[in-house]
C-alpha cells in the first residue's frame, strides 16, 4: 500500500521522468526531511523495488528512529532474497538499528 505522500509524488512525476525521481527523493533526504523521504522511498520501493529505493527507505527510517523497519528488513527482504550478499553495504545501517534498539 502506497502512502499518500508517495501517491502525490508519483502524480507530479511526468511519464518518462524516471531519471529525475531518484534525485528528487535524495533532495528530501539531503534537506533532512526524513519523514517525507521515508514515505516516498517506501512508496517507490513498494511500486517497483530497486536497491536505491530500498537503501533510501532504510536510511530514512534510521534517521526517523524507526528501528523496527530496519530490523524487520533483515528477515523479510534481505535474507529472503536469492542474492543477499548484494545488500552487504546496508548491514552497517541495519546493525546501527539493532544497536539503537538494544538488540546487539
Amino acid at each position: 500500500m502506497r502512502s499518500s505522500a508517495a501517491r502525490r509524488y508519483s502524480a507530479r512525476c511526468a511519464p518518462g521522468s524516471l531519471h529525475a525521481a531518484p534525485s528528487k527523493l535524495a533532495d528530501h533526504f539531503a534537506r533532512k526531511e526524513f519523514g517525507v523521504a521515508e514515505s516516498l522511498y517506501a512508496g517507490v520501493y513498494a511500486d517497483g523495488g530497486g536497491y536505491e529505493a530500498f537503501a533510501g527507505y532504510l536510511s530514512s527510517a534510521l534517521k526517523n528512529g524507526h528501528m523496527s523497519v530496519l530490523t524487520a528488513s533483515l528477515d523479510t527482504t534481505i535474507l529472503a532474497d536469492e542474492h543477499p550478499a548484494r545488500y552487504l553495504p546496508l548491514f552497517i545501517t541495519i546493525g546501527d538499528a539493532f544497536w539503537g534498539s538494544g538488540r546487539t
